[in-house]
């Protein structure tokens, strides 16, 4: 199960459902660092650029479901022993109290989908399928069908 997470965790990190959102600042200027922001500025975080950033996650292009598991040794650590990245630059559900309220329940039902589909199928792609790039809309979405065969297994 650990890997079956780390591959999830990854995905979402590559292709977060929901790529950035925003929000308003409270009814007060703000002023980091050298930048003053007046009151009612929104701002906007985009979780898609974040978990794509190479000083965040190294290879960052690449699928790596084995950077989200513990103790190993290929896993970029800090001295401290835990992960490199910032803890802000993946967030796929949110956090605090805007975060998800359906966060375990969605990670549950992926979990239990997922690996119940690896013990019965062989998933492959459509013989000569391109690649498929990202959309964005309010969600992240296939750029084009994405064709799958589910082979059973014997």
């Amino acid at each position: 199960m650990p890997f079956l997470k780390a591959v999830i965790k990854e995905t979402l990190r590559l292709y977060p459902v929901v790529p950035g959102n925003g929000r308003f600042v409270a009814e007060d200027e703000v002023v980091v660092g050298n930048y003053w922001f007046p009151k009612k500025t929104q701002f906007h975080l985009c979780h898609y650029s974040l978990c794509h950033d190479e000083d965040q996650f190294e290879d960052a292009e690449l699928f790596k479901p084995e950077r989200w598991l513990r103790g190993d040794s290929s896993r970029s650590k800090s001295t401290t022993g835990s992960y490199n990245h910032h803890p802000y630059s993946f967030i796929p559900f949110g956090l605090g109290v805007r975060g998800c309220v359906g966060k375990r329940v969605a990670e549950m039902e992926m979990y239990f989908a997922l690996s119940r589909l690896m013990q019965k199928f062989e998933v492959q792609p459509e013989p000569g399928a391109p690649v498929v790039d990202p959309k964005t809309r309010t969600l992240l979405i296939p750029g084009k069908p994405i064709n799958l065969r589910f082979l059973p297994r014997a």
